[in-house]
């Protein structure tokens, strides 16, 4: 444990046995997380031991902590309610945040002489009446469509200024005709009749389906009596569009036309130890129907199902003033007795939250979680298949299981010894972070050692240096990338390879997972080695194209230094080969010239130009390219 944490351990095993609340902060003096407690010591203090087993998130967290402050309240009631305002007005990075910029809908009756009824973003001060708000600007275009068909509302925005004979259009729209618009724009319908159709639509988007099917049906028994029978069969339609469209919706209708109730699922999916997606679904009941729905999606939510279930509630409540009777959960929730006693007292009635076990309750939970399920799947393909960055990390994990590793192969490094069976022999060190080739961190060794061809001797000279220059970067020394200790080290060759280069790491203390890429017949990657046995890698999967990846990266890494070296060594040896034309002055020609080619084609007068060349070695440089 490290003095800073240990310090914040001290402060925290002096807290208070009491309920309260605790607020983290980083080293800037930023607000990143806010939790409560019900004793704050006991809470707080386990984040800060060294033998917690914390999530990778909550570690994360942790690491960030500089020093937390804290208020002790007289209740747990009284340290949610100061929790959940205290998230909304900070925003802390680690809180479960419901986003306050959400798109929200809403149904406007407008304040006309003849009234329209349509969607509408916002809310504005215009005297018409809203109905809403609705999170789901699907449902309120269904609605909207299925309550101006039943009612025959206007869809269009044709003015009604009926009594202007002139501005009466000749034909109707096509709804008209089809029997989904009484025709006001052609005079086809009173002012007092279109205006009861609005009341009529008012009462069935606001009341639901039952209350104005009582009312249909006494109007129409009304227009009977008074002998209308044509009003009255057109009632009757209504009526019957109306049950028609109950029956279709069954599945989201209850028995109970009384209950008020929201339905709260949630889905989560650990892709890696770094990637979580967890997907919140909303059903809101009212009268026994469904009105409404939502969804909230997180990455890398902070806290358990349990825990999460409860700080959700009560930031999804917190600025709400239409609170359910009951709040049906799909697992338990932390603090429910507490969020009960907290959502009665904004309702002014009592609030219960239920895990349902059976009946209709039941059957809606699970139609809430498979629409959780259904999202997180389809939030999955977007967040993990389709992104490289989390495409790459489940490849990490795969590699990381396949190979028993202790921790994910965030930083990799790998090696190949090159010679092209001359005296050239050279390494090249290639870097993966994270998935991609980090080309900054790449590295070129030319063997110093030793002379010939020995890749055994060649790998352990490169190795050493290598970690003998991370050994030089504890002390403070220059780093040059050389201060990072890799998660996997990468050798291309077998179990000679790997058995040579773990002696030398153990002479230098160092303890880092290594592994041959192991080649067929063809050159081809086949599999992956360590000193005892070798893991086979499937040819169509992704870990296989990865190590396959890393292997050709640092194959031609390289060959192309080996090849930079040659041709330098050629054309030093094309000129040292003239009488008085040693290695510095064979360099000096070529910082010249840049080619031999230009040298040749120089004149005399030219090459003289060159550092340390006198007009007698020009003229014989000048004609040892003539005679050749």
């Amino acid at each position: 444990m490290t003095s800073h944490l240990h310090n914040l351990s001290e402060k925290a095993n002096k807290l208070p046995l009491n309920p309260g609340i605790y607020i983290m902060k980083d080293s800037a003096g930023v607000i990143i997380y806010i939790g409560k407690a019900k004793k704050l010591k006991n809470r707080v203090s386990q984040y800060f031991r060294r033998e917690s087993s914390h999530t990778v998130k909550v570690l994360e967290m942790v690491s960030r902590v500089f020093d937390f402050e804290y208020i002790v309240t007289d209740t747990e009631f009284e340290a949610l309610v100061l929790e959940c305002s205290l998230i909304k007005k900070y925003k802390p990075k680690y809180n479960i945040l419901l986003k306050d910029d959400k798109g929200y809908y809403y149904i406007k009756i407008t304040n006309d002489t003849w009234p329209r009824i349509k969607s509408a973003k916002i809310k504005s001060k215009d005297k018409a009446k809203y109905i809403g708000p609705y999170t789901s600007i699907g449902f309120v275009t269904q609605v909207l469509n299925n309550t101006l068909k039943i009612f025959k509302l206007p869809s269009c925005e044709r003015k009604f200024n009926l009594r202007s004979i002139g501005n009466i259009p000749k034909r109707a729209c096509l709804n008209y005709y089809i029997g989904q618009c009484s025709g006001p724009c052609i005079g086809k319908i009173s002012i007092e009749d279109y205006l009861e159709s609005v009341r009529q639509a008012e009462l069935f988007l606001t009341r639901g389906s039952g209350k104005i099917i009582k009312h249909l049906k006494s109007k129409m028994e009304t227009a009977a009596k008074n002998l209308e029978f044509e009003k009255a069969a057109k009632i009757r339609d209504q009526i019957l569009t109306l049950k028609k469209l109950n029956s279709n919706k069954q599945k989201v209708i209850l028995s109970d036309e009384k209950s008020d109730f929201d339905v709260l699922a949630l889905a989560v999916h650990r892709v890696n130890e770094k990637f979580t997606l967890s997907v919140f679904k909303i059903f809101n009941y009212c009268a026994g129907r469904l009105s409404d729905s939502s969804e909230y999606i997180f990455k890398n939510m902070l806290n358990e199902p349990q825990s999460a279930r409860s700080d959700f509630i009560g930031q999804y409540y917190y600025d709400k003033t239409k609170i359910p009777q009951k709040i049906l959960l799909d697992g338990p929730t932390d603090y429910k007795e507490i969020l009960e006693e907290w959502l009665s007292s904004k309702k002014g009635k009592k609030v219960e939250i239920l895990i349902p076990k059976n009946g209709e309750p039941l059957k809606i939970l699970k139609m809430c979680q498979n629409n959780a399920n259904e999202i997180l799947q389809h939030k999955l393909k977007l967040e993990v298949n389709l992104n490289t960055e989390n495409k790459n990390l489940l490849v990490l994990e795969e590699l990381k299981q396949i190979l028993n590793l202790s921790s994910l192969p965030e930083h990799i490094e790998a090696f190949d010894v090159s010679n092209l069976r001359d005296s050239n022999v050279v390494s090249g060190m290639v870097v993966f972070r994270e998935g991609h080739p980090d080309k900054k961190l790449y590295k070129r060794f030319k063997i110093k050692t030793f002379i010939g061809q020995d890749d055994y001797h060649a790998m352990r000279e490169v190795i050493t240096r290598r970690f003998e220059e991370y050994k030089k970067s504890l002390n403070g020394s220059e780093k040059n990338g050389f201060h990072i200790l890799p998660d996997l080290i990468l050798l291309d060759g077998g179990k000679g390879h790997v058995s040579v280069v773990k002696s030398a790491l153990q002479m230098l203390s160092i303890n880092v997972p290594i592994f041959g890429m192991v080649k067929d017949k063809t050159h081809r990657t086949k599999a992956l080695t360590n000193e005892y046995r070798e893991f086979n890698l499937d040819k169509d999967s992704n870990p296989y194209k990865f190590i396959y990846k890393i292997q050709e990266e640092v194959h031609r890494y390289s060959i192309n230094y080996n090849k930079i070296l040659r041709n330098k060594n050629l054309r030093f040896s094309q000129l040292t080969d003239i009488p008085g034309v040693g290695e510095v002055l064979s360099k000096n020609l070529l910082e010249h010239f840049k080619t031999i080619e230009n040298i040749k084609k120089a004149k005399i007068e030219d090459i003289e130009k060159v550092k340390g060349i006198s007009k007698r070695l020009a003229v014989s440089i000048f004609s040892y390219f003539r005679n050749s």
